[in-house]
């Protein structure tokens, strides 16, 4: 596996902040498919939202992780682009 792209993270303030915060944080997978276009297209709309997400070649597969403090965001996100899904709020009546 290969890290293809890593978006630069904000230093913690406090340096004992939670492990996550800190470079070397945990990364959870919230998307992976064949699709480069799709990882690339969901990169940029989490840089559009300030999280900062890697890029993984693993094999016939790109995964896109972020840091498990962004996941939930990340997940509704990947809904938004992936599935085409609106926004809870933004619903047309």
């Amino acid at each position: 596996m290969s890290i293809l792209e890593t978006l630069p993270e904000e230093a913690p303030s406090d340096p004992s902040a939670e492990p996550e915060a800190g470079p070397q944080g945990c990364y959870e997978e919230v998307w992976a498919g064949p699709n480069r276009e799709m990882a690339e297209a969901l990169r940029f709309v989490f840089r559009e939202h300030e999280i900062p997400c890697r890029l993984e070649q693993a094999s016939d597969e790109v995964r896109v992780t972020v840091l498990q403090a962004h996941a939930d965001h990340a997940r509704a996100l990947v809904r938004q682009v992936v599935e085409g899904e609106v926004p809870e709020g933004l619903e047309e009546t």
